[in-house]
């Protein structure tokens, strides 16, 4: 009699109710689950699509990129130079051979190259490195390869060099720049030689003794920090000093450590700050010291995190320890 009251009916009912509402929410969460995986499933096939589509367009850029250096490049000879598309063919492995190609090797640069018609490459090369990674194999051949072009090459790097200072010493010797359109002559950077001083090591390394011994003499006989005022800390270490430095390094000529110290002591007063940090501007006459005004005063950390180079040797050379301990502080 009990089980048959109503009261026993009715917390039947509710109970049924309840359930058939925790049956409703369960199916509906399992479709929105169900939803949720299928767009996860479509997201990913999307995402994949996309993945190969681009690299579909970065392989038709290398290509693209391949038949334009081979085309507009003009720098694989031809048959009056002693070579031929298919001698090079031969040498060279073409670009369908796989991964083992690098596509942007080219055969050496012919001596008699005329570069009055060579037509710059232009953008959208080297796509495939964007995410950091290459994609190419570094094989013996590849090194080979990349050394017979690079000695092709330095043939008329070395012209370059002689063409720029042949005009640099006709028509702004001594000055700090050299306005090649103008032909005008400027002196910006305190009037210290700059493009001189900055251009000695090369000069040596690439053969120009006699204009580096040129240089050498202005050096001895012109060049002073008597007069010159407000330089950047950081330019004028890397390119004066820096360039005197590595020009006594190779020649061991006395007068450029000379000029070197007498340059360097000037700019050490730069690290007489309050935090011992080098300021980026210095006076080279009266030693004062301040930041930029239009960096707000700070402090600039590519220029105070790399003058280790330069007062390291400077110390070494001089035999003035203050000026790598200083250094070794920032």
């Amino acid at each position: 009699p009990y089980e048959d009251s109503p009261q026993s009916e009715e917390t039947e009912r509710k109970e049924l109710s309840s359930h058939n509402r925790f049956t409703e929410r369960l199916k509906e969460t399992l479709a929105r689950e169900k939803e949720s995986q299928h767009q996860i499933v479509e997201s990913m096939h999307h995402q994949f699509e996309e993945a190969l589509k681009r690299e579909k367009e970065v392989m038709s850029s290398i290509k693209s990129g391949v038949k334009n250096i081979i085309s507009h490049g003009k720098l694989r000879g031809d048959d009056s130079n002693g070579g031929s598309d298919t001698l090079n063919a031969q040498k060279y492995p073409s670009f369908e051979t796989g991964s083992d190609y690098y596509p942007y090797m080219v055969a050496p640069v012919p001596e008699n190259y005329d570069f009055k018609s060579y037509e710059p490459l232009g953008g959208d090369r080297f796509a495939e490195y964007k995410d950091g990674e290459s994609p190419y194999k570094i094989t013996q051949q590849l090194r080979d390869q990349s050394d017979e072009l690079a000695r092709s090459r330095r043939y008329h790097v070395l012209n370059a060099m002689k063409h720029v200072w042949k005009n640099y010493k006709q028509y702004a010797f001594g000055h700090d720049e050299l306005h090649p359109i103008s032909k005008r002559a400027t002196s910006n950077w305190g009037g210290m030689g700059t493009t001189l001083v900055d251009s000695l090591d090369t000069l040596w390394l690439m053969g120009m003794k006699d204009e580096f011994w040129e240089g050498r003499d202005w050096v001895r006989d012109h060049l002073s920090n008597d007069r010159v005022g407000d330089v950047s800390q950081f330019e004028t270490t890397i390119r004066s000093l820096g360039g005197l430095l590595s020009a006594y390094d190779l020649s061991h000529d006395a007068v450029f450590l000379k000029k070197a110290e007498d340059l360097g002591s000037r700019l050490f007063k730069s690290f007489r700050s309050p935090n011992g940090l080098p300021h980026g501007s210095v006076n080279l006459q009266t030693g004062n010291s301040r930041n930029f005004g239009w960096n707000n005063n700070n402090y600039i950390l590519a220029e105070i995190g790399t003058n280790q180079l330069e007062y390291r040797y400077l110390a070494r050379a001089t035999g003035n320890d203050e000026y790598a301990k200083k250094n070794q502080n920032t």
